[in-house]
């Protein structure tokens, strides 16, 4: 099997997993926007952000040196001995850091949701939910460590069940609002934590190398600052929408960044999840250039079709899916997409400070995004709310990407079809502006002009000279016969 193929194929399974692993919130899209203002819509939303803060601090980068430790190692003991102590590390410092914000809570409240008895519960519960989550990344990612992807997707798949019926049991029967969305959570955290920690145990047994601690906190560390600004670049804009505008506004603005992060949920995090550890492999192959242009090309085609599929049928699916309240968010998906693009070529373009382990540049990069997104967010917010945190994160996306590839091509040079990439782009763009002059009032109308649109799309990319004759033969088959194609190796170029 071709490294190709290999990627394409556990892509494609994984690309299951995640998308049920994330998928609750958008099945019950429908239900939250009827029995949830978009006040609470923004509570939630704030809620979230704020103890996502905690967890880039006390995880200090520990889920990213699971694959690097991992597949230093041939031996199994070794192997199990990385899982076993980077297990341990995580729940001791989602214990400290959980019980620093439970306390906090009310403090929390007052500065984020205004005070009140309920804000303060809320921080409460999220915070006591947040530390079992400790008990789910690493047993994920030794799943997909192993190679093992539909044992990954059965996992997601009953933990989707078990949200999606506690969701529907909490906020729809019992009518219990924000409470019913943050009990869901601790219940689904608590009984899928378990389950899979017996069994990461089961496989791994109980093992702690201070020596191994040691490296990888060390490896991990800078990932401190870079999962800060991280989450600076992501969420600050929704602080500085409360502050210029108000819940409501952040709320619907959270609705369109949520199907605009589709685009990273599926298919660009199921890919990377193949691609992250078998990039390293590859690195010791003579045809590594080769095989990077390859899969990049691909990566792409696939990314920005997708990109522009939700983005031209956004508009329709929150005016069938949501209360008219929810509507507007479908003005900023597009922007967000756009920024995930860029986002899905600096996980990919980061490879050559990944593997010689200069993590500080990653830390460099994320770091000026940050504080350009603030810069952007105090000029652009104000006068455009919405828009203007979409354009922010745009801009600061690509500063990011601008330094952490150049740092990396140094370390580790790759060639890469940009010029076929930003074509492909660029006619996605045009596509979707005629679906946005040529707007329809009737939804079937505009799913009718939509379709017609995505397929012009579609016969430019092929009449444009950016494919071999064998790689439109490739995607003639994965379009006609998908299944087929990937099980008879039908990427094989």
């Amino acid at each position: 099997m071709t490294d190709v193929v290999k990627t394409a194929r556990y892509a494609a399974i994984y690309a299951l997993g995640v998308f049920l692993n994330r998928a609750v919130s958008f099945i019950m899209l429908p239900i939250y926007t009827r029995f949830l203002t978009p006040e609470d819509y923004g509570v939630i939303e704030l809620l979230t952000m704020t103890v996502d803060v905690f967890g880039m601090i006390a995880g200090v980068g520990l889920t990213a040196a699971v694959f690097k430790f991992y597949y230093q190692y041939e031996d199994r003991e070794k192997r199990n001995q990385v899982i076993s102590t980077i297990s341990i590390l995580l729940a001791i410092f989602y214990f400290i850091a959980g019980s620093i914000g439970f306390g906090m809570s009310d403090f929390l409240g007052g500065i984020i949701l205004n005070g009140s008895i309920e804000s303060t519960f809320y921080f409460r519960i999220i915070f006591i939910t947040f530390f079992l989550q400790a008990f789910i990344e690493i047993p994920f990612i030794f799943i997909m460590a192993q190679q093992r992807p539909f044992f990954y997707v059965s996992t997601s798949t009953g933990k989707l069940a078990l949200q999606l019926g506690l969701n529907i049991y909490l906020v729809v029967i019992l009518d219990m609002g924000v409470l019913g969305v943050l009990y869901s959570g601790l219940l689904s955290s608590l009984i899928i934590g378990s389950v899979l920690m017996v069994y990461t145990y089961n496989q791994v047994g109980f093992a702690f190398s201070k020596n191994l601690a040691k490296a990888v906190i060390f490896f991990g560390a800078p990932f401190i600052v870079s999962n800060i600004c991280d989450f600076v670049l992501t969420f600050s804009d929704r602080y500085f929408l409360k502050a210029y505008a108000d819940l409501n506004v952040v709320g619907i603005y959270s609705l369109g960044y949520k199907l605009g992060f589709v685009l990273w949920m599926f298919p660009i995090q199921p890919i990377l999840n193949i691609w992250g550890p078998q990039r390293f492999e590859i690195a010791r192959k003579p045809d590594v250039l080769e095989t990077n242009y390859r899969v990049f090309f691909f990566y792409n085609v696939l990314i920005i079709s997708v990109a522009l599929c939700i983005s031209l049928f956004s508009h329709d699916l929150f005016r069938i899916m949501s209360a008219p309240g929810f509507w507007g968010a479908y003005q900023i998906v597009p922007l967000i997409m756009i920024a995930y693009i860029i986002q899905a070529w600096t996980a990919f373009g980061n490879f050559g400070v990944m593997y010689s382990g200069k993590t500080k540049y990653i830390a460099l990069g994320t770091a000026v995004a940050a504080a350009s997104i603030i810069l952007f967010s105090f000029i652009l917010i104000p006068p455009f709310h919405a828009l203007g945190a979409a354009l922010a994160t745009i801009f600061a996306f690509m500063i990011r990407f601008f330094i952490i590839f150049y740092y990396s091509q140094k370390e580790f040079p790759l060639t890469l079809p940009w010029g076929k990439c930003v074509t492909i782009l660029s006619i996605a763009a045009a596509a979707y502006l005629l679906s946005y002059v040529f707007q329809q009032e009737s939804v079937m109308k505009s799913i009718v002009m939509n379709t017609l649109f995505f397929g012009m799309y579609i016969g430019c990319v092929l009449i444009f000279p950016l494919f071999t004759r064998k790689e439109k033969q490739v995607i003639f088959n994965l379009i006609i016969h998908p299944l087929d194609s990937i099980r008879n190796r039908g990427l094989k170029v």
